[in-house]
């Protein structure tokens, strides 16, 4: 994720101290997954002219933000007068994630096709099938079906991501249904996409020519054809 920076301005005489807190746990200066705070102080804090204050700043720095960093943050400002607060909610939003349990199946003909695809995402994602690279519109043929499943939900707010899963199906599966399928997965923070090519075995049909009659000693030939796949 990217880094997140929040930054806090307080006046007051003697200087204001700064805290954070997030979701009400303060939070240390240098945390465990890197994130900094940084304090500076500005202005001469009354020496130069007697009716000034003094003022304090203080940066919070989120490094590579998750979706678990989604909180209310808190600037906690405090001197010898008193102290006072201000928060602000942070919403990380999160890009999709596709995986897919095998870039590719085989399925013998007419057998249905069951190709799966599972995306984590915040807010959740909107998924699509492509073959071949074209979208594929299941109104237009009744042969396929899309089935979408929200596993896990989430909400802006949230500290976790949506978990969806996708099903394409493809109803008695002939040769013609080979290719190569694509789940894509989009919302308002990016895309991401997984293939599988999909191969149709054929079973064997064989002809063989009708009844015969041979007048002895005649040469004689049997023809045999099939047609399957593979070959």
């Amino acid at each position: 994720g990217i880094n997140v920076n929040i930054t806090c301005t307080a006046t007051g005489k003697p200087r204001p101290v700064i805290n954070w807190l997030r979701n009400n746990a303060t939070l240390r200066s240098i945390s465990d997954r890197g994130d900094i705070i940084t304090n500076r102080t500005m202005g001469d804090c009354g020496i130069s002219d007697p009716a000034s204050q003094c003022v304090s700043s203080s940066t919070l720095e989120i490094l590579n933000s998750v979706a678990s960093d989604s909180g209310v943050y808190t600037c906690v400002a405090t001197n010898e007068a008193g102290s006072d607060k201000m928060s602000t909610p942070l919403y990380i939003i999160v890009a999709p994630g596709v995986t897919v349990k095998s870039n590719h199946i085989v399925v013998t003909s007419p057998n249905t096709s069951f190709l799966q695809c599972v995306v984590t995402a915040k807010p959740q994602a909107s998924i699509k099938w492509t073959k071949n690279r074209v979208t594929l519109k299941v109104d237009s043929n009744t042969r396929y079906s899309i089935k979408t499943t929200l596993i896990r939900s989430c909400s802006l707010s949230s500290t976790n991501v949506c978990v969806t899963s996708s099903t394409l199906e493809i109803l008695n599966s002939v040769a013609s249904d080979r290719g190569v399928y694509t789940c894509v997965a989009t919302n308002e923070a990016g895309s991401d996409s997984r293939t599988v090519l999909v191969i149709i075995n054929v079973i064997p049909t064989v002809t063989i020519n009708p009844t015969l009659i041979a007048i002895s000693p005649q040469d004689l030939n049997i023809t045999c054809t099939a047609t399957g796949k593979p070959s």
